[in-house]
């Protein structure tokens, strides 16, 4: 799997998507992706105390990739979220369709 490039960005959407899709419904997708998230926040954290900043720039760069980061995280749960929405909302219309086919 391409957990690390996943989460770094590097994938094409259509990568992006297949993972996501995984991610929602193996719960060992789940716990790698986890796990690598943990990994490489922990390596950016430890970066900070090893490497000064050179400029202001250069901080202003690293504010605005961890802003992103965030976003692309709140975006992935909102679309799982709205999946399981729209898939729950799909099954009750089918079961109240099939009661309804069924009462005639």
């Amino acid at each position: 799997m391409r957990m690390a490039e996943f989460i770094r960005g590097e994938l094409t959407p259509e990568e992006e998507m297949q993972i996501e899709r995984l991610i929602a419904t193996d719960p060992k997708a789940r716990e790698e992706y986890e796990e690598w998230q943990e990994f490489l926040g922990n390596l950016a954290l430890l970066s900070r105390y090893t490497h000064k900043p050179k400029s202001r720039r250069w901080r202003e760069a690293i504010r605005v990739k961890a802003e992103e980061e965030r976003y692309r995280k709140k975006k992935f749960i909102t679309s799982v979220g709205i999946i399981t929405g729209v898939i729950g909302g799909a099954a009750t219309a089918a079961a109240i369709a099939y009661l309804a086919i069924r009462r005639k």
